[in-house]
């Protein structure tokens, strides 16, 4: 803000308000932010194909494609993400 009347002023820069920005007009209910969160997850279970791919899934998603690929019964996917798990959380 600033005095229009006055020269010696100068524009101000406000802090802007603390927290998370709003995605929109209005920010999202907790019901929403889940939601989105487990359609992301889902996609990113669907498109994974491959032993590489799998690797690149976070633990939640991995778990969805692994029982995506149960559900379909796809033993080559099943067998891969069991080697992905099994290579993330080994001792050594």
């Amino acid at each position: 803000m600033r005095d229009e009347k006055d020269p010696g002023t100068i524009e101000m820069s406000l802090k802007r308000k603390p927290g998370r920005p709003a995605v929109g007009k209005f920010a999202m209910s907790d019901a929403e932010r889940a939601a989105k969160y487990r359609a992301s997850r889902r996609r990113s279970a669907v498109v994974a194909r491959g032993k590489s791919e799998y690797r690149d899934l976070s633990d939640a998603a991995l778990v969805d494609a692994l029982r995506l690929a149960m559900t379909e019964g796809r033993r080559q996917a099943v067998l891969s993400i069991a080697d992905v798990v099994r290579e993330r959380y080994s001792n050594s």
